[in-house]
């Protein structure tokens, strides 16, 4: 939709810190262990920190908010809303049909805006999912703890490069659920840990079981 996606609709600032309060209140944090349920919230008060915290203008490096403010607008590119229909494409349909746009706003002026923070919703939900899904919002924290700037340019890079390779394996289904489960893993390291490691764990459990049942295991099985 190429209004909401024009530079001058760009949502910063305060609008930004509202997505992201409600992007949270869609996320279903889990946990394996139940001892671990307290760390749910202290995982969120952090994420609210890292997010909202003003950038002070020393700081070289670049701070997670303004990274997911940079790729924010690259996923708006690379899943346009016209994939989804007349009900996505046509910013019209909201105007005339959300109940909240309907029954909140008194000005056009308030339903435009109304209508660009709903289609934000859905872009900072489909986002942020994928990078808790796939470890960045941890690798990020482990990353920015290293004190030798070679060593965290070197790392940065990596992030990078894994975020951009990934970003077309997003799932786009979650844009519109009203709620998103996430399985919450600690003391990860690499981007895509938790993919590496259910796959590791399901090779284990299958050498496992073979191993029980006294079956050899095929180099080309492994």
């Amino acid at each position: 939709l190429e209004f909401v996606t024009n530079p001058t609709c760009r949502v910063s600032g305060s609008s930004l810190d509202d997505l992201i309060g409600r992007c949270l209140t869609k996320i279903r944090y889990t946990v394996a262990n139940q001892q671990h349920k307290h760390k749910i919230n202290e995982r969120r008060n952090r994420i609210i920190d890292s997010f909202t915290r003003p950038i002070a203008n020393d700081e070289s490096e670049k701070k997670l908010r303004t990274i997911v403010e940079d790729w924010l607008s690259k996923l708006m590119q690379t899943i346009p809303f016209s994939n989804y229909g007349s009900y996505a494409a046509d910013w019209r349909y909201h105007l005339l049909t959300t109940p909240t746009i309907i029954g909140s706003c008194r000005s056009f002026d308030d339903a435009l805006h109304a209508t660009i923070m709903l289609f934000y919703d859905k872009y900072i939900a489909l986002l942020f999912r994928h990078l808790e899904h796939n470890s960045f919002i941890d690798t990020y924290y482990f990353l920015s703890n290293e004190n030798n700037k070679t060593t965290y340019d070197d790392l940065y890079h990596i992030w990078c490069d894994s975020l951009k390779s990934t970003l077309d394996t997003v799932d786009r289904t979650m844009m519109n659920r009203d709620v998103i489960e996430i399985p919450l893993f600690f003391n990860l390291r690499f981007p895509c840990a938790t993919t590496e490691y259910g796959i590791i764990r399901q090779i284990r459990d299958t050498t496992m079981k073979r191993s029980q049942d006294d079956e050899r295991i095929q180099s080309d099985e492994l």
